[in-house]
C-alpha cells in the first residue's frame, strides 16, 4: 500500500489551494509555470499598489497552493478605528493609498488594454501560428528537442504576459461594480450590465463565425462531409483549425485535450446557430436613470471601461495560455510517439509527464525512467483538488475592516474574484445561481483530465472543478453550468453570462457529488444543483 500524502505548507503563513486554476496535480513539465505565475502576480499587484509583499503559488503534492503575504504574518487585523488610523500614519501604508489613488484616476488599463488589441494580440497571433504551423513529423530528433525547448519557452513567455495583463483586464470589472453599488445598484444589476461585452467568451472568434456563415446550417456528419460542402466551407474550416486546432479544451495543462483531437467537438461548432450579440441600450439607460445626477459621468466612465476589459482576459488567455499550452502537449505526444517505436516508452501519453529536459535528453539518445513517468501518471489521475486541504498552515485573517479611500475600494475589488458562498451545512449542493430559468440535462463532469470530453454533446450541463478561457468552446456548447469554485467575477460567472446559460457557482463538491451522467437540474434562482436521476436515467419516468 501506498503511504498515505502528507500536506505541509510549503512556506510561512496561510496557503489557500487554487483549485480554480489545477483540479489535478500539475504535469512535471508545467510545473515552471508556479514560478512564472508567482512573479508575473508579484509584479502586477505591486504595480497597481497593493500593500503586499510576495504572491506566490507552490506545489504541494503537485497541486499548487496560494499564499499572499501582505506582511501581517496572518494576524487578525485590528479594530477598524486602528485601520483607518494607519492608514494615515503607516508609510507602507500610506504608499499604498496614494499609489492605488493614482491607479484608480489615470486608468492605465486604457493604454494597457489599446497596446493588446492594437499590436501585443497580432503579434502573439503571429508567434502562435508560427510554432502551429511546424510540421512536427518531419522534424528529425534534434530539430523536434529543439521545438520543444523553443514550445516551453514560450508557455512560460506568454503566461507571464497573461498575468500581467490582470492589472488591465480585471481591475476595471471589479472597480466598475463596487462603485455602481455604492451609487444604489444591487450587485446583480451592476454584472449583468456587462453581459455582451466579452465576445471571446461566446466561443464565437472571428474565423468560427466565417466557418459558421460558409456553413450555413447545413447538416454534415464528419468533418469530411463538411468539407465536401464546398472550397468555402474547407477553407474556413482550415483556418479555423489553424487559429483554434492545437488550444487545450478544459485546463492550463498539457494532459488536456485540444480542440483538434475532438471532431465531433469541431462539427457541432462549426454547425451551431451563430448567437446575436445582446442590446444592453435599454438597460443601461434603465440603470444610468437610477444613479445620482453628479455621479452619472463616473459611471459612464467607469461602466466604458468595464466593458472594454471585461472580454479582454478571456481573448488573451485563450491566446497566451490556451495556445500554446496545447503546442507543447501535441510536441510532446510527437516525442512520445517517436520513444514507442524505439522501445522506450509503451505508451506516447507518457511523454506529457517528463519533463522538457528529460524528453530532450531521451530525443538525444538518452535513457529516460519509464517506470517513473508511470508513477507520476498514476498520481495525477487518483488525485484530484477535493481530495486536498483546502488550507495549508494557520487559517488565512480576515480582510481588514474599516479601510475606506482607494485601499477600501482595493479590497472590495479583490472580493468579487475570490468571493464564495456560504458553504451549506445540509447534503445539498448550493451555490451563487446566475440566470433566471431552471434547467434540466445530462451531467458531464470535466476535471481537468479530460474527463467526459469525448462524449459532450450541445445541451449537456457542464460540471467542473472550475473554468478558464480554454473552456469557452465547450461551454459554447452547454446548456447549464455547476463549478466548484468560482466568484461573482471568476471565469466561469462571466461566460455565462455571455451566453445567457443557467448556472450555479462556486457548489463546493459537485465534482464528487454528481456523477457524469446524472440527469441532474439546475436551479439559479435558488442556487441549487439536485441530482434527480443517476446515470443518465429519465428523470420522470
Amino acid at each position: 500500500m501506498s503511504q498515505p500524502l502528507e500536506w505541509t505548507p510549503p512556506g510561512p503563513g496561510s496557503w489557500e489551494l487554487a483549485a480554480d486554476h489545477y483540479a489535478r496535480p500539475v504535469t512535471t513539465a508545467m510545473l515552471p509555470f508556479l514560478d512564472v505565475w508567482s512573479e508575473a502576480s508579484t509584479a502586477w499587484m505591486l504595480d497597481v499598489g497593493l500593500p503586499i509583499r510576495s504572491a506566490s503559488m507552490r506545489p504541494v503534492n503537485g497541486l499548487p497552493y496560494v499564499n499572499i503575504d501582505d506582511g501581517s504574518g496572518g494576524r487578525t487585523p485590528p479594530p477598524p478605528w486602528v485601520m483607518r488610523v494607519a492608514v494615515k500614519l503607516m508609510p507602507s501604508m500610506r504608499r499604498a493609498e496614494r499609489r492605488l489613488s493614482e491607479v484608480f484616476s489615470q486608468r492605465p488599463w486604457v493604454a494597457g488594454l489599446a497596446a493588446w488589441y492594437e499590436e501585443g494580440r497580432a503579434a502573439a497571433t503571429t508567434r502562435m501560428l508560427r510554432l502551429a504551423r511546424t510540421d512536427l513529423a518531419a522534424l528529425d530528433d534534434r530539430e523536434l528537442a529543439t521545438h520543444i525547448e523553443g514550445v516551453a519557452a514560450e508557455v512560460m513567455a506568454s503566461g507571464r504576459e497573461h498575468i500581467r495583463m490582470h492589472a488591465h483586464d480585471s481591475v476595471p470589472a471589479g472597480l466598475f461594480v463596487v462603485t455602481a453599488m455604492d451609487f444604489g445598484l444591487e450587485r446583480g444589476e451592476a454584472l449583468a450590465l456587462l453581459a455582451g461585452s466579452s465576445p471571446a467568451s461566446t466561443g464565437q472568434s472571428d474565423e468560427l463565425l466565417t466557418l459558421r456563415r460558409a456553413v450555413d446550417g447545413r447538416p454534415a456528419r464528419s468533418l469530411d462531409e463538411l468539407r465536401d460542402l464546398g472550397p468555402e466551407v474547407a477553407d474556413a474550416l482550415d483556418d479555423y483549425l489553424a487559429h483554434h486546432g492545437a488550444r487545450v479544451v478544459d485546463g492550463y495543462d498539457i494532459d488536456a485535450l485540444t480542440i483538434g483531437e475532438l471532431p465531433d467537438m469541431v462539427l457541432a461548432l462549426a454547425t451551431a446557430p451563430i448567437s446575436e450579440p445582446k442590446d444592453q441600450g435599454a438597460a443601461t439607460d434603465a440603470a444610468r436613470s437610477l444613479i445620482p445626477a453628479e455621479c452619472r459621468s463616473t459611471f459612464d466612465r467607469q461602466l466604458a471601461d468595464a466593458r472594454a476589459a471585461y472580454g479582454a482576459r478571456d481573448d488573451n488567455g485563450g491566446i497566451l495560455v490556451a495556445w500554446p499550452t496545447g503546442l507543447l502537449r501535441l510536441a510532446m505526444l510527437e516525442a512520445g510517439r517517436r520513444m514507442v517505436d524505439g522501445g522506450l516508452l509503451d505508451r506516447s501519453e507518457l511523454a506529457l509527464e517528463a519533463t522538457v529536459d528529460e524528453l530532450v535528453s531521451a530525443l538525444g539518445g538518452g535513457a529516460i525512467d519509464r517506470s517513473e513517468l508511470h508513477a507520476r501518471r498514476h498520481h495525477r489521475r487518483t488525485l484530484t483538488s477535493a481530495d486536498a486541504p483546502r488550507v495549508l498552515g494557520p487559517p488565512a485573517a480576515p480582510p481588514p475592516e474599516g479601510l475606506s479611500g482607494s485601499l477600501g475600494l482595493a479590497m472590495r475589488v479583490s472580493a468579487l474574484f475570490t468571493m464564495a458562498v456560504d458553504v451549506d451545512t445540509s447534503d445539498e449542493l448550493r451555490g451563487m445561481g446566475i440566470g433566471d430559468a431552471s434547467y434540466t440535462g445530462r451531467a458531464r463532469v470535466v476535471d481537468g483530465g479530460q474527463g467526459a470530453l469525448d462524449r459532450f454533446e450541445p445541451g449537456d450541463v457542464l460540471v467542473a472543478p472550475m473554468t478558464s478561457p480554454s473552456y469557452n468552446v465547450l461551454l459554447s456548447l452547454a446548456g447549464a453550468v455547476v463549478t466548484d469554485e468560482g466568484g461573482p467575477l471568476s471565469h466561469a460567472a462571466i461566460m455565462v453570462r455571455e451566453l445567457g446559460l443557467p448556472a450555479v457557482i462556486g457548489a463546493a463538491g459537485a465534482t464528487s457529488v454528481v456523477v457524469d451522467g446524472d440527469t441532474v437540474a439546475v436551479d439559479p434562482v435558488a442556487g441549487l444543483v439536485t441530482v434527480e436521476a443517476p446515470g443518465g436515467a429519465p428523470a420522470h419516468p
